[in-house]
């Protein structure tokens, strides 16, 4: 881009920008769905806050993310903003996100992590579950899962817990009982 271009969309780009008592550099004109601000210099449309961070910094390269320290996607001050990679910077949103989508805390005894490395909810696990498990579908699955081998050392492992000792001694006694009554 020319000297002159930039000049021209430098000015025009600080005449879409407030700052407020608190530091940060509001983008005054528009914004995309999620709220960051949207600049064009010419045919070509790009974010603000980067525009910024590359009249402070340079160009970011296209493979970085800027993570935004203030947590404003509509802020444009570079002193708010981090060059992440785009694995460190959904780690520093997913860490933020304290419950899942239903309400349940991501406690350590409530979380466990997916093979794609996302916390997952096991509240919200057992009731998929449980919902599965009540339709024809489920019960059929989970008969052919008990017979697979996968499904029998998953068994043996959950008999060798003692919430799984008592189970079985519970349903033992039951069948037990069962057979005394037939």
């Amino acid at each position: 881009m020319d000297d002159a271009v930039t000049i021209r969309a430098e000015r025009r780009f600080w005449r879409k920008v407030k700052v407020s008592e608190t530091g940060g550099w509001l983008w005054t004109a528009s914004t995309d769905k999620d709220g960051y601000g949207v600049f064009s210099i010419g045919r070509q449309s790009l974010r603000a806050h980067r525009f910024a961070f590359g009249l402070r910094h340079g160009d970011p390269a296209a493979a970085v993310q800027l993570h935004h320290l203030c947590e404003q996607p509509g802020c444009v001050n570079p002193d708010h903003m981090v060059l992440l990679s785009a694995k460190a910077h959904k780690h520093a949103h997913t860490d933020q996100i304290t419950h899942c989508v239903r309400g349940h805390a991501y406690t350590q005894e409530n979380t466990y992590l997916r093979q794609n490395g996302m916390r997952g909810c096991r509240a919200c696990a057992r009731q998929r579950l449980r919902e599965l498990r009540d339709t024809p579908e489920g019960k059929e699955r989970a008969r052919i899962y008990r017979q697979s081998e996968r499904g029998k050392e998953a068994q043996r492992r959950y008999r060798q817990t003692e919430h799984g000792k008592r189970a079985h001694r519970e349903s033992e006694a039951r069948r037990r009982e069962s057979l005394r009554e037939g």
